[in-house]
């Protein structure tokens, strides 16, 4: 079971809830009221495993969400450049980490033929680098690009997604599934990252989206 936490109401409550098979918790907590431990406590005794949110709460785990994130790289790349008004045909996307991954590959196949150039910083990157030019046809730089997708932690910078932490966050993106209905106030992108690391949904049902207008 999974616990969520919602502000509101006047006194403390809990529900609870399920989503394709997901058991959830709903634990809705007075504005300003000072219940952390009682509110650990009872979400133990319920059997909770972790928290989708609730970053003032010790004692129980937070969801990751960094995989999903990183098996979105390519789409969140495209909403930032978009963001940021530049044209993908004249774009330099950058790839940074400590080691090639399945996700940096799969970035790379879907960003390719749209962009004008990836930029990859990795250990012994001269292979890598070759087989990209050979496969796709395109010049492949050094250092940071336009917008950077940063798979394992890195330093923050000017255009980089931090795609390797914990908990990501990317500005102005919101991941959903079409159809699926999400209980109202809970926090859907760790939901989201729950129920395909589960298998419960697809991580290609998982579509991201602008957030601006």
């Amino acid at each position: 079971m999974y616990g969520y936490i919602v502000q509101g109401g006047r006194r403390l409550r809990f529900y609870e809830e399920e989503v394709m098979g997901l058991k959830l918790l709903r634990c809705e907590v007075p504005e300003g009221g000072r219940r952390g431990q009682k509110v650990i406590g009872f979400l133990r005794r319920a059997g909770v495993r972790a928290l989708l949110n609730g970053e003032g709460l010790r004692g129980l785990r937070l969801t990751a969400t960094g995989e999903l994130y990183r098996r979105k790289a390519a789409g969140l790349a495209l909403l930032a450049l978009s963001r940021r008004g530049i044209e993908r045909k004249t774009a330099v996307v950058g790839l940074r980490a400590n080691r090639w991954s399945r996700n940096m590959e799969e970035a790379c196949t879907r960003l390719a033929p749209q962009v004008r150039g990836l930029s990859v910083e990795l250990p012994r990157r001269e292979d890598i680098i070759w087989d990209l030019q050979r496969q796709y046809g395109m010049a492949v730089f050094r250092g940071d690009g336009d917008i950077t997708l940063c798979f394992t932690p890195a330093e923050a910078g000017d255009g980089r997604l931090l795609l390797g932490e914990e908990r990501p966050e990317v500005a102005g993106c919101i991941f959903h599934v079409p159809g699926l209905e999400i209980p109202e106030g809970c926090p859907e992108i760790p939901l989201l990252a729950q129920l395909c690391e589960r298998g419960k949904i697809g991580w290609d049902e998982v579509q991201v989206s602008r957030d601006w207008e």
